[in-house]
């Protein structure tokens, strides 16, 4: 829907509902998750070590196919609804570490796959609140199977480890519990950094009217031709995701959507999607005194499931 003269681009995109012992030794882990032994104690260690290593013969029981499950875990969080700390990110790290040292008919996938996706789809630990979307992730980047982790304080500087096994039949969940030092509480509650995107900064553009989300005496605005609307993508459908996306776009004297710089994001791959939808656009140019020009616009698609 255009919404003239101030052509503030609003696209509402109605979408269909459719059905995240004794310790005999540590194995051997990555630099990254090396950094995890520095917090963790010996007890806890050890404790998340059997818990790793109990996943893993149970996901390897349960897999039904002759190629070995894949096995994506994602940042353990804490307090409901689950949100992201540094301790739940080292504490994944080093699960995931360890199941792959367990990893007999298991295939433990890099967790770098899934900060490249955060990073590249604007999206935080906290957007992701089913089982289902997270599943949807992990498929989409090679995983048969996800591992989920939420963090309970339990008591005086006691903590619960809630993991859940979701993708292959049935389901399944485990636990631990360990005592956890000043610095493992400190560290809980420490964010991790988000991937969330500031403005883009819009460098001077010479001989581009900025007309923004406004009008100005004198100048029509840009007029569709050709305008589809973007398509959900499948994790945010499965997380019930609204709002809106605002691009600011140059529309040239040819009709087309260029310079395109992000003015609010949304997360899980939409505003990804409205980029590329812009981009295919084709609209009548602004014009003044009957002649064409070049204006700097604002577009919003506005995202709604029903």
């Amino acid at each position: 829907m255009v919404t003239p003269p101030s052509f503030r681009l609003v696209k509402l995109l109605p979408c269909a509902l459719f059905p995240a012992f004794i310790f005999l030794g540590a194995p051997r882990i990555s630099p990254r998750a090396q950094g995890s032994n520095l917090v963790l104690t010996r007890v806890a260690q050890a404790q998340l070590d059997s818990l790793a290593s109990r996943v893993g013969e149970k996901i390897k029981k349960n897999n039904r196919d002759e190629a070995p499950a894949k096995v994506l875990v994602f940042d353990f969080t804490w307090m409901s609804p689950g949100i992201s700390s540094r301790f739940g990110t080292i504490l994944a790290d080093h699960f995931s570490e360890m199941l792959k040292a367990h990893s007999n008919g298991v295939e433990v996938l890099d967790r770098k796959l899934l900060d490249e996706y955060l990073k590249n789809t604007l999206t935080r630990i906290e957007d992701l609140k089913s089982n289902s979307a997270c599943l949807q992730i992990g498929e989409d980047l090679g995983a048969t199977e996800i591992i989920r982790a939420n963090l309970v304080e339990e008591g005086t500087q006691e903590l619960s480890v809630l993991v859940q096994a979701v993708g292959s039949e049935p389901p399944f969940s485990d636990q631990i519990r360990f005592a956890i030092t000043k610095q493992m509480e400190d560290m809980l509650s420490e964010p991790v950094p988000s991937y969330s995107q500031v403005p883009d900064p819009i460098p001077p553009e010479p001989g581009v009217l900025v007309m923004g989300s406004g009008s100005i005496d004198g100048v029509s605005s840009p007029s569709c031709i050709t305008c589809p609307d973007p398509n959900y993508t499948e994790v945010a459908r499965s997380e019930r995701l609204n709002g809106t996306v605002v691009l600011s776009a140059v529309i040239t004297i040819a009709g087309d959507v260029t310079a395109i710089h992000v003015v609010k994001p949304l997360p899980l791959g939409l505003t990804q999607r409205a980029i590329e939808t812009a981009r295919k656009w084709k609209l009548k140019p602004a014009t003044k005194d009957g002649n064409p020009l070049p204006v700097r616009v604002d577009i919003t698609f506005t995202f709604k499931v029903l």
